[in-house]
């Protein structure tokens, strides 16, 4: 199943709860993002999905996903997140999945942009849950979405800052072991 806007929206709504969830003086936690800390991991998913957005709507933008984080998240994170997440699906629901949105890596299909968005943005709400003592409670069905497009995605010389090398579990895993494993991260 593609990722389409609806499908974003639900990802953003689950890790909305997370980053909700978050208390004032677990923004200097540390995550399984070893350089990061919550804050630093909240300006990173904010950081980006503006830039995806900004990209989508054919905007140029000069965030730098892999450059380290810069603090974009405000005062008020939760909001910040809540209105990156909706602009965000506005800007999809009108674009559609159509045609090629240009990223720092160069021309993609917008279906592949929107499925990168998605992913990001589940991987980091799994970190962020992490590092604030959080259960993860977002649908299996978009985990399993993020691992479909995950899955084999990642070649091992191309993970450097984008991923920690994977780490073995059974074939037969749940799809969240799964998909934290191929990212680099232990359940």
């Amino acid at each position: 199943m593609a990722i389409d806007a609806d499908l974003l929206e639900r990802g953003f709504a689950a890790t909305r709860e997370i980053v909700a969830g978050i208390k004032p003086d677990q923004l200097g936690n540390a995550t399984p993002c070893t350089e990061w800390t919550v804050r630093d991991v909240l300006n990173h998913a904010i950081g980006t999905t503006q830039m995806f957005t900004a990209r989508a709507k054919g905007e140029s933008s000069d965030w730098d996903p892999f450059g380290g984080p810069s603090d974009v998240a405000g005062d008020d994170v939760s909001a910040t997140y809540d209105a990156a997440a909706s602009d965000a699906v506005s800007t999809w629901r009108k674009r559609g999945t159509d045609g090629l949105v240009t990223l720092n890596i160069g021309d993609v299909p917008a279906a592949v942009a929107i499925d990168i968005q998605f992913t990001d943005n589940l991987v980091h709400a799994w970190d962020i849950a992490r590092g604030t003592g959080q259960s993860f409670d977002v649908p299996e069905d978009l985990v399993a979405l993020a691992w479909n497009f995950l899955d084999g995605n990642v070649s091992e010389d191309s993970r450097g800052k984008n991923f920690a090398p994977a780490i073995e579990v059974p074939a037969d895993a749940p799809v969240l072991t799964r998909l934290m494993a191929y990212a680099g991260r232990q359940t």
